[in-house]
């Protein structure tokens, strides 16, 4: 009697280890948190460009950049421009582990493209931005290859203009008008640059001829110049990139504080011109 009594005692222990087990293990694994490495702070890197960044004799009407990770595009219509511009901005959308690039406008002959991308690609899980990727293409046998870096300044405050548009209009394709100027209206820059948020600008793949230059603060960040709301400024006479060269190679440096003004606004410009 008394070793059944036993084995019922056992019996009835196992029983309620078997149905309290279970929740007991359940409980401890969910207050467990598993803990993960450290934050990624790194931008994606470029693998990939398909065709090859600064290929000339450029015909493709497809670009595809691929990355080291997955990416996301940020503001594209804020961040996203191309110099010279085109009438129909080229269509950008995430495929894979890369940007895919299709070229929606006429592209002219002989002419150096550059797509700027300011900060839109950026990775997907922290949204690290990609800052200042360019994919430059010309359709003729050569990259124009001239740089000149510099600055745009409010004249009235003497602070820098951030994200302000620098354009720049080959001096022979426009008219010269010494009072009011409609050049911003009437004619469409050969290259476009967009200075920093302190306003340092570097403007690139210039060729060596002389230049009329312009200004414009991008206030509704739609990269159009709009006289009621927009600071404009023109650097006077023309910007001599050809007479500037030196073969020895030595850093040039030209400062010019020339006060402009259009319709009742003006800018500083404070040039450095680099070779």
């Amino acid at each position: 009697m008394k070793r059944q009594n036993h084995k019922a005692i056992v019996w009835l222990r196992v029983c309620v280890l078997a149905m309290f087990c279970p929740a007991f293990l359940w409980r401890c694994a969910t207050v467990m948190n598993l803990e993960g490495g450290p934050i990624d702070t790194l931008p994606p890197v470029i693998v990939s460009m398909l065709p090859d960044n600064f290929t000339t004799n450029f015909t493709a009407r497809k670009i595809y950049v691929t990355f080291d990770e997955f990416v996301q595009l940020k503001d594209q219509q804020k961040e996203f421009f191309t110099s010279p511009q085109m009438k129909k901005k080229p269509q950008l959308s995430i495929r894979g582990r890369g940007i895919l690039i299709q070229i929606k406008d006429t592209l002219k002959e002989n002419t150096t493209y550059a797509l700027n991308f300011g900060s839109a690609v950026r990775d997907n899980n922290e949204g690290n931005p990609l800052y200042s990727m360019r994919y430059v293409f010309s359709t003729g046998p050569e990259v124009d290859s001239m740089v000149v870096s510099g600055y745009t300044a409010d004249s009235y405050t003497a602070d820098s203009v951030a994200k302000s548009f620098i354009c720049f209009f080959p001096a022979d394709s426009v008219e010269d008008v010494p009072e009011y100027d409609s050049t911003m209206f009437k004619y469409q820059p050969a290259v476009i640059a967009r200075a920093e948020t302190n306003g340092i600008f570097i403007a690139q793949n210039l060729k060596p001829i002389p230049y009329r230059v312009y200004a414009f603060e991008d206030k509704n960040n739609n990269q159009i110049y709009e006289p009621s709301v927009d600071q404009v400024g023109f650097l006077t006479g023309t910007l001599l990139l050809s007479s500037m060269l030196q073969k020895n190679g030595f850093r040039i440096v030209i400062q010019l504080k020339v006060l402009v003004r259009m319709l009742l606004m003006s800018y500083w410009i404070l040039w450095t011109i680099l070779y």
